[in-house]
């Protein structure tokens, strides 16, 4: 029996473009969560979507559980101009490659819509978000943490990085465990060089100050907490964002590759209170990131955080002194653990961090 379905895959915070996304593509009842698709089990099958990635400039690859031919398939952008492209079959058609005939622009989102057909004559209609390829992303690295927030004073939760090796943002974005995927903050498309402060702010509550630096000019924004001499941005909405136990990572999307993570916990806890977190803190650690263990328990604790007392990594001079850019490759790992981080006595978003420990 031939089965017919379409699906249309705006998961993991499509809206924001997410380049390179894992994936089970199934006709049967599904919600979104957190953690992904949830599938609700039935008996019909169609084709199924493994994963998919950009791989360059032009070149989106599709990796199907069973060998397939596609009916149609293109590109189009997030006004619906359409790209020429041609198709390539690999691995007896489980995955196959779409070549565009000029590149696309670093940092911009585009869809790669078709229909699948297996060799039941079953079909799966798509379309995937993406963005556009990144060929010189900047490297990260996080160096202060703020989880607390405390709307009198306008003190709100922050993630500060430090940048490593210059290059482009495009691609580059923040997952926290406790926000899940389609929360996740998507940086922009522009230039950073190495040695430049970048402080990602987790709320807006001052909207008329609270200016993202795209340009040269960063003195614009003039919230509270902004730097001038270092880019802000300012993730939209008042809700939290941040929890005080919590596992947070910089991600490269369009290679799939978690550029830093650090995990972070109150003491006594044994386990995560979010799947989504243990999700995060487990693939920080086995990809070696994250020393230690995926556990609360290997976590760097968070015991006296405020907003004037803020989680810092304590090492970043060392790591920024040993790590030129020369002798960074897209596939470098920096790895840390709980000893690297710890909370310091005064809170200094977009500056060199205080080394000052916080005692009880």
């Amino acid at each position: 029996m031939k089965i017919k379905n379409k699906l249309t895959l705006f998961i993991a915070g499509c809206f924001l473009a997410f380049s390179t996304v894992f994936v089970v593509a199934l006709p049967l009842s599904c919600r979104l969560t957190e953690e992904g698709l949830t599938v609700v089990e039935g008996e019909e099958t169609v084709p199924k979507i493994a994963s998919y990635s950009v791989e360059s400039e032009s070149v989106i690859s599709l990796y199907f559980t069973s060998s397939v031919h596609l009916e149609k398939i293109g590109v189009k952008d997030d006004l619906g101009n359409e790209f020429a492209g041609k198709t390539f079959y690999l691995d007896d058609g489980r995955k196959i490659s779409y070549e565009l005939e000029n590149a696309i622009e670093a940092g911009e989102k585009y869809f790669l819509d078709g229909v699948a057909v297996d060799t039941k004559g079953n079909s799966l209609e798509f379309s995937l978000p993406f963005v556009g390829f990144n060929q010189n992303p900047a490297r990260l690295v996080l160096g202060e943490i703020r989880s607390e927030y405390v709307s009198s004073s306008k003190k709100i939760e922050f993630v500060e990085l430090v940048v490593l090796k210059g290059g482009n943002l495009a691609g580059l974005e923040i997952v926290t465990g406790s926000d899940g995927e389609e929360k996740k903050f998507v940086f922009p498309k522009i230039n950073v060089a190495r040695g430049d402060f970048l402080t990602v702010h987790f709320r807006t509550l001052e909207e008329e100050t609270s200016i993202n630096e795209l340009e040269e000019d960063i003195l614009i924004s003039k919230s509270t907490d902004s730097c001038d001499t270092a880019r802000d941005f300012w993730v939209p909405g008042t809700e939290s964002r941040i929890s005080k136990s919590d596992v947070i990572i910089v991600r490269d999307s369009c290679r799939d590759f978690i550029m830093d993570a650090v995990l972070f916990s109150e003491s006594g806890k044994t386990s995560w209170y979010k799947a989504f977190q243990k999700n995060l803190a487990l693939a920080s650690f086995e990809k070696g990131i994250w020393l230690g263990g995926d556990s609360p328990e290997y976590a760097a604790c968070s015991d006296g955080v405020t907003a004037t007392r803020t989680l810092c990594r304590l090492n970043l001079n060392e790591i920024f002194k040993n790590w030129q850019e020369e002798n960074i490759t897209l596939e470098t790992i920096i790895p840390s653990s709980s000893s690297d981080w710890a909370v310091v006595v005064k809170c200094t978003p977009g500056y060199e961090n205080e080394l000052t420990l916080y005692e009880k």
